[in-house]
Parts: C-alpha cells; structure tokens; sequence
C-alpha cells in the first residue's frame, strides 16, 4: 500500500519547480502553488517542527494551519472546528505565537 505525506503549499511549490511540467495537471498545478506559496521552505519546516510539538495538531491539519496561516484566534478556531478540534486557549496561543514569528 503507498503511504502518503501531507505537503503545504511551498513544499508542493519546491516539487513541481524542480523540473519543467510536463503535463497540463503538473502545470496547472504549478501555476496555483506558485500563485499561493507564501512562506519560505526554512519558514515552513520550522513551523511545522514547532506545530508538531504541540499535543493534538496531526499532520494533516498542521499543514492546513500552515497554508492558511491564520493570524487571529478566530481563524484558527475556524481551522480546528473543521477537523473536530477542540485545544485549550494556551495551544491556541502557542498556535498563533508560531504563526505569527514566521510570517512577521
């Protein structure tokens, strides 16, 4: 069975810049990433080793976290409600803190 990585956006980025498409869905796909990456491949890992410290986030919600980089607690509510998530005010905190120290 293959198994499968969540990537954020830059990382999808980094994937498909690597050599020219050479399909329309490869195109077109590097056509979207290049338009919505918004952070640098460093920035991203970072925030993903930090969001991983912090008990409950998977990684299939940090990577949604780290897409949308969300910058205020209401945001991040929103984020977490989809996935059925309920963290305490001081994850939300450390959340947001990380957000904020990569994208600011």
């Amino acid at each position: 069975m293959a198994e499968y990585k969540y990537l954020t956006i830059t990382e999808a980025f980094e994937l498909l810049s690597e050599n020219e498409p050479s399909t329309a869905i490869e195109k077109q796909g590097l056509e979207y990433t290049e338009k919505f990456h918004s952070m640098k491949p460093a920035d991203v890992k970072k925030a993903y080793k930090d969001l991983s410290a912090i008990e409950g986030l998977n990684e299939k919600v940090i990577v949604k976290i780290i897409d949308l980089v969300p910058r205020s607690r209401e945001t991040l509510m929103v984020i977490l409600n989809s996935y059925s998530l309920n963290l305490t005010d001081d994850k939300l905190s450390k959340i947001i803190d990380i957000i904020k120290g990569i994208v600011e």
